[in-house]
């Protein structure tokens, strides 16, 4: 029936009577074009898509009237997030995580701070404890290597504090570096030096080894 076209309106007005609820049904029914509008094609970017899962609330609500910050969240989702199967071990990554963004307890914790933090690690999509652990430093240590640089570019900053919190931040992104690579190596896609011998020469009376070579030097 879908795939029927209807008839004009001229036809429907000489057609017998059960023949124009047939065209009025199949008007009614006819399915509508399937190709996507502009608007929605406008937010199916890998931009759109970031946008929208950063957005996503995931912190439901943070609690600090005992002294403590409480942070409520489904414990599925948040295993989702880190990749573990444990919600203990979710928990208490989550909990070192905003020991990070607020190290006073006694200061109010924004629970967008913690969803942005919670996106990215989502972002980076760990898959097992190691990854997760991997992840959660990435993302202090990208918080703590911005935060430096913030304090070093304040405008009432001192000369001498300038350079010792711009050192820190200096710091802080080469461990960055070095824990995205290690990241990169777990999954395979770290940077592999292969070295390709396509031609030897060895002169008269001398020898050449290609290969892995071993040398014992014995205790003398």
């Amino acid at each position: 029936m879908a795939g029927k076209s209807c008839p004009k309106s001229g036809a429907t007005r000489d057609a017998p009577k059960a023949t124009r609820e047939y065209i009025c049904q199949m008007r009614d029914y006819a399915p509508m074009n399937s190709d996507p509008t502009r608007r929605e094609l406008a937010g199916t970017g890998p931009l759109q898509v970031a946008e929208r899962r950063a957005s996503r609330s995931r912190v439901y609500r943070i609690d600090q009237t005992t002294g403590k910050i409480a942070v409520e969240i489904d414990p599925a989702a948040l295993c989702d997030i880190f990749g573990v199967a444990d919600p203990d071990v979710a928990t208490r990554l989550l909990s070192q995580l905003v020991g990070v963004l607020q190290p006073d307890s006694g200061k109010p914790v924004d629970a967008a701070v913690v969803n942005q933090a919670l996106a990215m690690v989502e972002g980076i999509g760990p898959n097992d404890m190691l990854e997760a652990t991997t992840a959660t430093l990435l993302v202090c240590v990208h918080h703590a290597a911005l935060d430096a640089m913030r304090r070093a570019m304040h405008p009432d900053q001192t000369p001498g504090g300038r350079a010792l919190y711009l050192s820190l931040a200096l710091k802080a992104t080469s461990r960055f570096a070095q824990l995205l690579e290690a990241h990169n190596h777990g999954r395979g896609k770290g940077v592999t030096q292969q070295i390709i011998v396509k031609h030897v020469s060895v002169e008269h009376g001398g020898q050449a080894v290609v290969g892995s070579v071993k040398v014992d030097r014995g205790r003398g």
